[in-house]
């Protein structure tokens, strides 16, 4: 097994992220929730459970890596909005940091004239 990585919240396109989760819940529950969706399609790398704090309270939420963005964007359609627990679990995919490397690109349509 591999150690921890650092406190990096660098998350890439394979990752959705996790919100409305009844405070019982487990990270472990939730990742089986996820593999039976994927079942047959992919697989999920990881799946870490975090807590917020928010408005005085802490709010769970979960951070969830797939093996490819294709396999991202269906489970966050499958599983947005569905009911787990009494509570509606909100599943969006996780916007990748900007690396700003598309800046320089050959694509230069030089409209000159």
């Amino acid at each position: 097994g591999g150690g921890g990585g650092g406190g990096d919240d660098e998350w890439d396109a394979c990752t959705v992220r996790v919100t409305g989760i009844a405070a019982a819940l487990t990270a472990d529950e939730l990742r089986a929730l996820f593999e039976a969706e994927v079942r047959g399609v992919g697989s999920v790398r990881s799946c870490v459970l975090v807590t917020e704090r928010r408005h005085g309270g802490v709010t769970p939420t979960a951070y969830v890596t797939l093996d490819s963005d294709a396999v991202a964007g269906m489970v966050a359609v499958l599983l947005n909005k569905r009911d787990v627990r009494g509570r509606e679990l909100l599943v969006a995919r996780c916007a990748p940091r900007a690396h700003r490397s598309y800046d320089d690109d050959d694509d230069d349509d030089g409209g000159g004239g």
